[in-house]
Parts: C-alpha cells; sequence; structure tokens
C-alpha cells in the first residue's frame, strides 16, 4: 500500500476501502459467503409500480418520462447488456464483504419519497450510521473521479437518498472496472442539489399530467452525445415528430 493511502486510512478517510481490504485478505469461507450472496439475490424487487427513480437523477427527463410510461425501446445491444451484469456482480461483491465483515448492517434498503414519486433502493448501509454507494466505471470516468470527485449523477442520487432517509453523509466507492483500483469519498447533504432534484421531480411530475413532454436536448437533435446511448432515441424522435402517437401511453402513475 502506498505512503499516501496508508496516511488517509490513519486519518480516519478511505472508510469502506481498508475494511473491504481486510476483508480480501482474510480467510474466506466459500459456503457462508455464497449464503449470504443467495440471500441478497433471492430479494424480491421493491415496488416499481409508481415513482421517479433515485438512480436516474440527473438523467434526460425524457428518457426518465418515456420509462414511467412504458414506451417501446430501441432496447440495448449485447455488450451493454454485459457492462450491467458486470456493474450488478461488483455490487453484490462489496456487498457480501461489508455483511461478512460486518461494516454494512444493510443492503439493498428501499426508500422513497412520496411527495415527488420518488422511490429508490440504497446499496447499503454502514455501521456507523452513514449510507454506501457502490460503482463501477472505465477508465476514461475513473480518472475524471479521481481529479475533480464524484459524478454529478451520483451525488443528485444519494442526495435523494439521504433526504428520503434520516442518513446525514454518504460514502461513494468507485471501483475501476478495468483494473479494480478504488477511490472512496464522503458526502454530505447539499441543499442546492437536492432543490435541483426537487424541481425536476415535480417538471416530470407536471408534464406527466398534462401529457406533455420536456424540450429534446440539443445533443439529442444533432444525433450525438447521449442519443446515441438512449435506448428511447428514436421514440424520442417520432413523439417529437407525432406527439399525439404517444399521449394514449400517458397516466397519473409513473413507474420507474
Amino acid at each position: 500500500m502506498k505512503l499516501g493511502e496508508r496516511i488517509k486510512i490513519a486519518k480516519g478517510e478511505n472508510w469502506l476501502i481498508s475494511r473491504y481490504q481486510d476483508w480480501l485478505l482474510s480467510e474466506h469461507d466459500s459456503k457462508a459467503e455464497a449464503a449470504i450472496a443467495a440471500e441478497i439475490i433471492a430479494r424480491p424487487e421493491r415496488d416499481r409500480s409508481i415513482g421517479w427513480s433515485a438512480s436516474s437523477a440527473g438523467r434526460c427527463e425524457r428518457e426518465q418520462l418515456f420509462r414511467a410510461i412504458s414506451a417501446p425501446t430501441d432496447g440495448f445491444p449485447v455488450d451493454v447488456h454485459n457492462i450491467f451484469q458486470n456493474g450488478h456482480y461488483v455490487h453484490l461483491r462489496h456487498q457480501v464483504a461489508g455483511l461478512r465483515m460486518g461494516y454494512l448492517t444493510a443492503v439493498e434498503v428501499p426508500v422513497r419519497l412520496d411527495e415527488y414519486n420518488v422511490r429508490g433502493t440504497m446499496d447499503g448501509t454502514c455501521s456507523d450510521g452513514l449510507g454506501a454507494e457502490f460503482k463501477s466505471i472505465n477508465s476514461f470516468h475513473y480518472r475524471t473521479v479521481r481529479q475533480f470527485g464524484p459524478l454529478e449523477e451520483h451525488l443528485l442520487q444519494v442526495d435523494a437518498y439521504m433526504m428520503a432517509s434520516d442518513i446525514k453523509a454518504f460514502r461513494i466507492l468507485y471501483e475501476n472496472k478495468d483494473n479494480q483500483d478504488l477511490k472512496e469519498f464522503t458526502v454530505e447533504r447539499n441543499e442546492k442539489r437536492w432543490e435541483k432534484n426537487k424541481e425536476v421531480w415535480l417538471s416530470m411530475t407536471t408534464h406527466l399530467q398534462n401529457k406533455t413532454m420536456p424540450p429534446v436536448l440539443k445533443e439529442c437533435m444533432n444525433f450525438k452525445g447521449k442519443f446515441l446511448q438512449c435506448p428511447y432515441a428514436s421514440v424520442c424522435l417520432k413523439v417529437e415528430n407525432d406527439p399525439k402517437r404517444y399521449i394514449p401511453l400517458m397516466s397519473s402513475s409513473p413507474r420507474d
């Protein structure tokens, strides 16, 4: 371990990382860990019949609305599904380690903000009362995170979790999916970010009730940026050309 990392641990930083590394170096009980993993996997999903998803905070409003009204999607190519599965099992590994070693007291914790129709599932709660969120990202985004801190959408996500619970701070642990390097941040509640979240949720609810859509992002109008990875890309432009075509899909009960 590098000297800088040792200093951070001595100062109380890298709370998750130091404990996760203890698990890595411990004598593993495969049967016990498999039982923990099986229990997590077997849990029923939270209610997804209504609500905006906290994990979608910061994403395109139109995309979130299309998901809420069950609009037909373009789907994802198989390699993207592989990325999703990799991220899922990175989460599971960290959750198993945390429960096994006792530094996580709960995982897959559902939360809700009924006033804003918001639902979410926290990755975990730490033994000292803070929340835990695990993220796997590629080297490009990992370098950005190491230089500038957590990504904005992840800050918005954990703010939603904190406002939906009595948790005052969250630990976000990033794992570089290319080499398994780890970087940890502790984030406290931020009222400015919370207001941004709240305004977006209220705006989307108004659009849903009025059977309207937010404007198309400029980058999507130019077939660039988020448009290239959006599962609703072709639907989005069709709605722009013929909005009445998808109005019947609208309902007063969003679901994520």
